[in-house]
Formats: C-alpha cells, sequence, structure tokens
C-alpha cells in the first residue's frame, strides 16, 4: 500500500487511484492465493460476515448449556415436591388423637377435684403441736401479779399510819390480760395505747424477741390511792426488771403505765354482773386481750387478790365472756346463777374505791443475752 502511494501520477485521475489503493492490495492479495503464491495463508475477510459465522457454530453449544442448567434445577427440587406430595397425602394416626383427648379429659377432671393449681398449707396440725408451747410463761406472770400483792400488802401498815384508815389489803385484782406477739414469725395481736419509756433510754432494747404485754386491772380503798399505786407496783417492777430464775425481762419500769377508770359507787352491789362490771367506761380497756382470768392467792402465799368482790370470769374485754387462764366454757353469767356470791357489807371508809388499769412488757429473752444496766449506760455515753 505503501508503494501504491508514492506512485505520483499527474492528471485528472490522479485522486481517484490513491483512493482505489486499498481496493487493488486486496485484489494483488488474491490473486497470489488464487495464484498458490502467498506468502502468509490467510483470508481477509469483513469482520461482520467473520462475527455472524463464528456465532453462528456457537448457538448448538449455547442451546445444550441452557438444557442443562434446567435439568439441574428440576433435579433439585424433584425431592422436595416428591417429599410434600408423600405428606400431603399422609393421614394422622388415630393413636395421636386419641392421646391428646385423653389427657385433655384427664386435665378438667383435675381441675374439678382442686388438684391442680395454688397450694395451700394446712397448719393446723402444726398449731395443735404448738400449743402447748410456753405455757410456763402465764404461770410466771401469775406467779409475779401474787408477789405484787403480796409486797403491796406488807406496804399497808406505813402507808395507813401517815394517810389514814384503810382495808388491810392493799388492793383487788378485777381482772388481768396477757398479749403475746412474735416480731419474727408475726404471732400474736400488738397492744394499743400510747407504750411507755423504759428503762433503757426509750428505745426497744430486743426488737426481735416476744413480747407479753401484760394489763392488770386493780380496785383499791386505800387513802390516796393514786400515790398508793405508783409507790407499791412500780417500785416490784423495778427491783424485779431481770431475774435469773425467770424466762422474761421487764423493760418499761422508768415510770408506770397506769390508767385510773371509773369503779362502782360506794355503796353498791360491786359483785359483777353477767356481761359486764359495774362502773366501766366503754373502751377503758384494749379489745386484743387473748390471755386472761381471775386470781386468787392466798394469805401466805400471795396476799389474798379478793376482798372486796368477785374478779369476772372472762379474761377479755370486760364485755365478752371466754378465755379465762382456768376458765370452764358456760354461757355469760352460769357462774354467778350456779353458785352466788353474798352481796358484801358496804365498806366503812366514807370514800367510793378507785380502779387503775395498769400496762408493762415482757421481753422473753434467755439468760445470757440480755443487755444489762451497765452496758445500757454504756451505749447512751455514761459511765460504766
Amino acid at each position: 500500500m505503501d508503494d501504491y502511494k508514492r506512485l505520483s501520477l499527474d492528471g485528472p485521475r490522479a485522486g481517484e487511484f490513491g483512493a482505489l489503493a486499498l481496493e487493488m492490495s486486496v485484489a494483488y492479495g488474491l490473486a497470489l492465493q488464487g495464484l498458490g503464491m502467498p506468502t502468509i495463508d490467510a483470508n481477509l475477510m469483513p469482520v461482520g460476515i467473520v462475527r455472524e459465522g463464528m456465532w453462528g457454530r456457537k448457538v448448538k453449544w449455547f442451546g445444550m448449556a441452557a438444557g442443562l442448567s434446567v435439568a439441574a434445577s428440576a433435579a433439585m427440587f424433584i425431592n422436595w415436591a416428591i417429599d410434600n406430595a408423600a405428606v400431603s397425602n399422609n393421614r394422622k394416626p388415630v393413636t395421636i388423637q386419641n392421646v391428646v383427648n385423653q389427657a385433655n379429659s384427664l386435665k378438667n377432671e383435675a381441675t374439678d377435684a382442686g388438684v391442680i393449681g395454688q397450694a395451700e398449707a394446712d397448719t393446723v396440725a402444726q398449731s395443735l403441736i404448738q400449743l402447748p408451747e410456753g405455757r410456763d410463761l402465764m404461770a410466771h406472770v401469775v406467779k409475779d401479779l401474787g408477789e405484787i400483792v403480796a409486797w403491796s400488802n406488807n406496804q399497808v401498815p406505813a402507808w395507813q399510819g401517815a394517810r389514814g384508815n384503810g382495808p388491810t389489803q392493799a388492793f383487788d385484782v378485777v381482772s388481768y390480760t396477757m398479749t403475746y406477739s412474735n416480731p419474727i414469725s408475726g404471732e400474736g395481736n400488738a397492744m394499743g395505747g400510747n407504750p411507755s419509756r423504759n428503762r433503757f433510754g426509750g428505745e426497744d432494747p430486743y426488737p426481735d424477741k416476744p413480747k407479753i404485754d401484760v394489763v392488770l386491772e386493780v380496785e383499791t380503798l386505800q387513802p390516796d390511792p393514786r400515790p398508793f399505786v405508783l409507790g407499791t407496783v412500780l417500785p416490784w417492777l423495778q427491783a424485779s426488771a431481770e431475774r435469773e430464775d425467770v424466762p422474761y425481762v421487764i423493760i418499761d419500769t422508768e415510770q408506770l403505765n397506769y390508767q385510773q377508770v371509773a369503779a362502782a359507787p360506794r355503796g353498791g352491789d360491786r359483785r359483777v354482773p353477767p356481761g359486764g362490771r359495774p362502773g366501766a367506761r366503754p373502751g377503758a380497756m384494749n379489745e386484743d386481750y387473748v390471755v386472761g382470768g381471775d386470781v386468787s392467792f392466798d394469805e401466805s402465799g400471795g396476799g389474798g387478790l379478793g376482798s372486796h368482790g368477785r374478779a369476772p370470769v372472762s379474761g377479755g374485754q370486760p364485755e365478752r365472756s371466754g378465755g379465762g387462764s382456768r376458765q370452764v366454757q358456760f354461757a355469760a353469767g352460769s357462774l354467778d346463777e350456779m353458785a352466788p356470791l353474798p352481796i358484801p357489807e358496804q365498806n366503812s371508809f366514807e370514800r367510793d374505791p378507785a380502779r387503775f388499769v395498769i400496762r408493762w412488757t415482757l421481753a422473753v429473752v434467755p439468760p445470757e443475752e440480755r443487755i444489762s444496766n451497765e452496758q445500757s449506760a454504756t451505749d447512751d455515753g455514761g459511765i460504766e
């Protein structure tokens, strides 16, 4: 081609000769190929014709590849289709449904019988087993009441010598009650009213120990009855706060927690009528009493607790019946009907009896766990 381009021709057809130089080269090459004299055995064909011929030979291979792809995809899903058809055509065994029905029936029967759900513990048997526990505590408290009366009777001569005449007995015990409470187990009922300060500085030194709230109701004809009660009951409580042979300590002995209530007027029948006591104000006593009863001690052992009248049989609220320490279950007033007491003679001291309700608290504490007065003073910043 370069040789053709180097040719110089003059005349009007020189431009046409240069444009046909490529075709002349192709014609020359074809001539040499036809004569068997080509240097390179190649067929110079247009690109479009060559491309069409090449793709025409590969169509069948593309068709075979597509067919193989379809066959492979079908092979992957054929097993799933077979299994799905097998499961769809298979019915549930009758045994399974029978078992389900039987289980539902048994569950309904158990629900109707009340054996399914939250279990409720029956503590009746345990309560019966624990019933005798702590009975010795009441015996100790009753003994303390007898000692209080005996101590008070010993103070009567000196008191009357300075204040005037009166009966030989310090006072009559009208009733007593005891309420047991355990802060850990929650047993018992707490006493109402305003608690007094105790000898340890106003705070309970044994907050986790069982407590016994004692309520003593007395009636006296001694002169100046209020100072007399304060001067007899309180000193005994203070002196007996801690004793080795007693399973409890008295924790409120700094001052006496007492209340003066109305009593029977002078000259009246001072026997306790059925269902109540004469002269008592409603609400004067707490309603949560659980243990109580009448008290009677021998002159030599406990200084008799009853000279003016008869203590009520009921140990709870005066208007109730039942709950005595030595009480037999009778109807209200039946004892007075079966064995009536004679009406006592009128007193000759020209004054009405005074009635007091006295309260103190006991803490059930073993001797080795008790806090002494010296330890309490040291804890409060005092001198050891």
